[in-house]
């Protein structure tokens, strides 16, 4: 079997295109003036490592924080610190001293947190949020809907996982099926593709996925798919399996092959993690399986590209282990990965449906352009984005004639807690595109330029190594 490779494209006219599609989207995203005051507060956020790290603490915790003066303590501990701004102290003082002081802070908390979480989460299950869903719908964004819920620790919790899936499946089929005809979102160039998509995390399907019980967590996660992806099939729904912790990384390869062969009539796909070192050759042996697949007669699967959303965690394990740590340590060296990965999915995308998931600018302006060097069909590239994340993202990618998905979660907020940090993370970085544009002040052409050769990333020093040596 041929190794799959990149195909060749002008370089020059590369960058010229990727400028253009990036200025485009650029004009397009007009924030309101809740985007804007939004982007102020993340500023503030921002500007002050402590308060972030102690927001983010409060929010992990706050589902065991059951009595006002536990919050109260927990607000002190995280937000009272030295390092935080001085209004942030005083306004914790005023709370420690306030008769009723407690019960006020416990009421303000909750009421923040949960607003927080109706920004990146829909509703609670499939009926309070389907009024969501066929909204964005009708602004021409199609959805992808995850069920939150991660790690299951037993077996009745990963059944009440699958249950809620294949009720996702069935209620969002049946209820698509009166939404209002969308062309450009509605057809690739492979034909048809389902309105709505449904995103399963293979961790909350068993627990017993995890190395040490490989086989066993394949076979139960795989028992509890199957009638998903039937249904799926049956309500014209396509099903992602998600990527999760780099521990179950080769698992998620072996058992969505495996999905996908046991249930040949259902649309799935698989997300590729571009943080990843390995992430390249993962998708070359993915791309090769793909082809052989088609050439069957088999139907094209998808392939999400994301950057990845557990870096802290993976780095983290990693050197408490004394492990090699499995994602690159310069955000450069991911973006420049992202984009070599990028390319060899648009050249083969004859055997493929590729989406790229991003709120990078140059990442998503990079990946079009170079289907569009290539020759491809207008409707091959798909664009996702974040629910709540995106700003008037999808609007401005539609007005630019690119299909677009929005990934809306949906769930209790307790089970979502660790979705709703990660997010968190993500969206208040230093690093992130669009914070550095709006909140940084950065340059849009000097955001547009290339990253260093990806090459660089592996003799140089980390860049948590890099901070030890300098204290």
């Amino acid at each position: 079997m041929d190794r799959p490779a990149e195909a060749a494209v002008d370089e020059q006219a590369l960058d010229r295109r990727l400028r253009e599609v990036a200025r485009g989207l650029a004009a397009s995203d007009h924030e309101t003036l809740s985007d804007r005051l939004e982007t102020r507060l993340l500023g503030v956020l921002m500007a002050n490592q402590a308060l972030r790290v102690g927001v983010f603490r409060l929010v992990e915790a706050y589902p065991a924080l059951r009595l006002p003066q536990r919050t109260l303590d927990r607000i002190v501990e995280e937000l009272g610190r030295p390092e935080s701004p001085a209004l942030v102290r005083w306004l914790v003082r005023v709370a420690t001293l306030l008769p009723g002081g407690a019960w006020l802070a416990r009421w303000i908390s909750s009421a923040l947190i949960a607003r927080t979480a109706q920004q990146f989460i829909a509703g609670r299950d499939a009926e309070d949020a389907l009024a969501v869903l066929g909204d964005l719908w009708e602004q021409g964004t199609g959805v992808i809907v995850d069920a939150l819920g991660e790690k299951t620790v037993t077996a009745g919790e990963s059944d009440a996982y699958a249950a809620r899936v294949l009720d996702l499946v069935e209620r969002l089929g049946t209820a698509s099926r009166s939404w209002s005809a969308q062309p450009r979102q509605e057809r690739d160039h492979h034909g048809p593709v389902p309105r709505v998509s449904v995103a399963i995390k293979p961790t909350a399907c068993s627990p017993k996925f995890k190395p040490l019980t490989r086989t066993r967590g394949i076979e139960d996660v795989v028992r509890r798919v199957r009638p998903v992806l039937e249904a799926a099939a049956a309500h014209d729904v396509f099903v992602w399996i998600d990527m999760e912790q780099y521990e179950v990384k080769d698992m998620s390869h072996e058992l969505f092959r495996r999905l996908a062969e046991e249930v040949p009539q259902a649309d799935v796909g698989l997300v590729v993690q571009a943080y990843l070192r390995d992430s390249y050759e993962d998708l070359v042996d993915l791309l090769a399986w793909a082809e052989a697949r088609t050439d069957r007669g088999g139907r094209p699967i998808g392939v999400r590209l994301v950057k990845g959303a557990y870096w802290d965690h993976e780095t983290v394990v990693a050197r408490a282990h004394d492990w090699p740590v499995p994602v690159f340590q310069q955000k450069w060296a991911s973006d420049a990965n992202y984009d070599r990965c990028a390319r060899l999915m648009n050249a083969h995308a004859h055997a493929i449906r590729p989406a790229f998931a991003s709120h990078n600018l140059r990442s998503l302006a990079h990946a079009v352009a170079h289907a569009e060097l290539l020759g491809l069909p207008d409707a091959t590239v798909e664009v996702e984005v974040l629910h709540g994340m995106a700003g008037t993202l999808p609007r401005a990618l539609g007005a630019q004639g690119i299909r677009t998905r929005v990934y809306v979660p949906i769930g209790e907020l307790v089970p979502g807690m660790s979705y709703l940090v990660r997010r968190l993370l993500e969206n208040t970085s230093n690093e992130s595109f669009l914070r550095q544009q709006d909140v940084g002040g950065a340059d849009l052409e000097q955001l547009l330029d290339p990253p260093p050769p990806l090459e660089q990333a592996h003799p140089l020093p980390t860049d948590l190594e890099a901070e030890e040596a300098a204290a």
